[in-house]
């Protein structure tokens, strides 16, 4: 009933070994391919599931080692001893704009005086000079390339290694810095797009409120004062700041909501929900938090397209293996591990937390004990991991996101409205923009309430 979910298990649990175990590729090969031969030999019989399940924690390992296999002429295999360098390639993320600029670079050539060296590698890019830069834009950058170093109590090199990046690549000034073709006209398209939004976000609504909404709705979140960052921190509801699977699955039910209204027909209203999820995922930067909710997105869709009946379990199974076949060491990754362990322990565990409640004759309000259930199952599962990280315990999580959430929701639904109505009908601007300043300012004052209670929050 659960069959993808637990091969997915077992595709993560080989990635886990293989990260601490590394076994010789060649028979991890060898003995994948025979046990899933096997397992097709035998499909009726119930032998053939463990021979499946073994095949994927096999090629959990295979997957994860040769992912982190880097090719020969790979920049950690130079020896590049210059201390400025020219180096012709691809941005690869959404630039963040702060009092630097920072983007992830994937480097094709380095250049020195007229020599073209081919080379692949991604750099973590980090320029001092007031440059726009684009997501997809190729440029030639100048600077010094160096290792990358911890600061502070968190692992950032560990973080950088697990997206295979093994170098900072410093932009000074006075560098200079040659802006080539772009590689995708489209991409190019939605990016100006997303711009001309956000300077609509900053044109009508007031500062700081104006970065909370593009945060939100855009995924623009680099810019927000770090005071403000803070509550939401101490409140354990800085997700809602990231676009995550909250905001994907309130931006779906809206995408599906309009094309009813639209009276267009159930199964196209599927297809064209998940061609819009693909463009929203383009507009908001394509991070790693809304790559992952946007295939779960793609997968429950896919279901319902299909006319599959829905198993929450499998869907998650499907969408954990399509990302970690992409990249297995997403498996490492925080984001990854809150997004899946929160969502399996809200279906499994809350509904046990809404029987407890009508054992005890707590059944009413039956919409606020669905509430706090939910609240404390997502509290409760990813508290192992907040210690670890985050150091910080938040008991006021529970209490705050049935505030918080909804009025999240709310703020992303009247976004959207303002963004869409403002650009058909510039005369209704003024209304929209003050809604969504008003909904704003209210989450904002009820996470500093919050933020100051007795108990809020405890650093470890």
């Amino acid at each position: 009933m659960y069959f993808l979910f637990w091969l997915a298990c077992s595709f993560c649990l080989g990635v886990l070994i293989e990260s601490f175990i590394s076994i010789p590729l060649i028979f991890l090969l060898l003995l994948a391919i025979i046990l899933f031969s096997l397992s097709l030999k035998n499909l009726n019989n119930k032998s053939s599931t463990y021979f499946l399940l073994i095949s994927f924690f096999i090629l959990g390992a295979v997957f994860l080692r040769n992912y982190e296999k880097l090719p020969a002429h790979h920049l950690t295999k130079l020896n590049i001893k210059t201390t400025a360098i020219r180096s012709e390639g691809k941005v690869i993320s959404d630039p963040k704009v702060n009092q630097t600029s920072s983007f992830i670079f994937d480097t094709k050539y380095l250049i020195f005086n007229q020599t073209k060296l081919k080379v692949s590698g991604k750099v973590l890019v980090k320029c001092f000079n007031k440059e726009d830069f684009l997501y997809q834009e190729n440029l030639i950058l100048e600077g010094k390339l160096s290792p990358v170093f911890n600061y502070g109590k968190f692992d950032y090199r560990k973080y950088l290694y697990q997206q295979n990046i093994y170098y900072t690549f410093n932009v000074k000034q006075s560098s200079q810095i040659q802006h080539l073709s772009y590689g995708n006209k489209i991409i190019k398209s939605i990016f100006k797009l997303r711009e001309n939004l956000d300077t609509l976000i900053t044109q009508n609504i007031s500062y700081p409120n104006n970065l909370l909404l593009s945060a939100i709705i855009l995924g623009k979140r680099q810019n927000l004062p770090r005071d403000l960052q803070d509550i939401f921190v101490q409140t354990g509801t800085v997700h809602i700041l990231a676009i995550s699977g909250l905001n994907v699955g309130i931006i779906l039910f809206i995408f599906l909501a309009v094309l009813k209204i639209l009276r267009i027909k159930r199964k196209a209203r599927y297809l064209i929900a998940m061609l819009l999820f693909i463009f929203y995922c383009i507009l908001t930067g394509s991070s790693p938090s809304v790559v992952r909710a946007t295939i779960m997105g793609c997968v429950f869709l896919a279901g319902l397209l299909l006319e599959r009946e829905l198993n929450i379990y499998n869907s998650l199974g499907l969408s954990a293996l399509i990302i970690l076949f992409i990249n297995p060491s997403q498996l490492f990754d925080v984001g990854f591990e809150l997004s899946f362990i929160c969502v399996l322990a809200i279906v499994y565990l809350s509904p046990k937390i809404i029987d407890f409640f009508a054992k005890i004759k707590l059944e009413k309000p039956k919409f606020l004990i669905q509430s706090i259930s939910v609240s404390f199952a997502a509290w409760i599962s990813i508290l192992p991991i907040t210690i670890y990280n985050f150091h910080m315990i938040s008991p006021v999580t529970i209490l705050a996101n049935l505030i918080i959430v909804p009025l999240s929701s709310l703020i992303t639904a009247a976004g959207f409205a303002f963004l869409i109505i403002s650009s058909i009908l510039p005369f209704s601007t003024s209304i929209f923009a003050r809604s969504c300043e008003f909904l704003i300012q209210i989450m904002v004052i009820s996470t500093y309430w919050f933020s100051k209670l007795p108990g809020a929050y405890f650093r470890i």
